[in-house]
């Protein structure tokens, strides 16, 4: 894929070179291209004879590349979401239990003691 005028720019208002004057394509001419394409990793969405618009012939690919890569970041967002819950429920339930066994324990209530998880 040519990357060309995307890192560095494209630079405005220059001078143009003898092949590029060379290489002009002019509106009225006709010229026979023997199956070739202009720019062959291009293709045409819309023509009017105002402007010609053209889109990398990868972009359907690369939208797909990119709907795959956000759906996959939504569902590591929400099995994080998930984890998350599910240890904080661990967490509930083991103080429940923590809770219980000290009853157990001493036989009345809850036990005031200072205890870190």
């Amino acid at each position: 894929m040519d990357y060309y005028g995307l890192f560095p720019k494209f630079k405005f208002n220059r001078p143009l070179k003898a092949d590029e004057k060379k290489n002009q394509l002019k509106q009225n001419e006709k010229i026979d291209l023997d199956g070739q394409s202009l720019v062959p990793d291009l293709k045409v969405i819309a023509m009017n004879s105002h402007f010609l618009e053209l889109v990398d012939k990868y972009f359907s690919a690369k939208g797909l590349m990119s709907l795959l890569a956000s759906q996959a970041v939504i569902m590591l967002t929400l099995a994080t979401l998930a984890l998350f819950d599910f240890l904080n429920l661990v967490k509930l339930k083991c103080l429940s239990l923590t809770r219980q066994l000290r009853q157990r324990i001493t036989g009345h209530g809850y036990v005031w003691t200072l205890s870190i998880l």
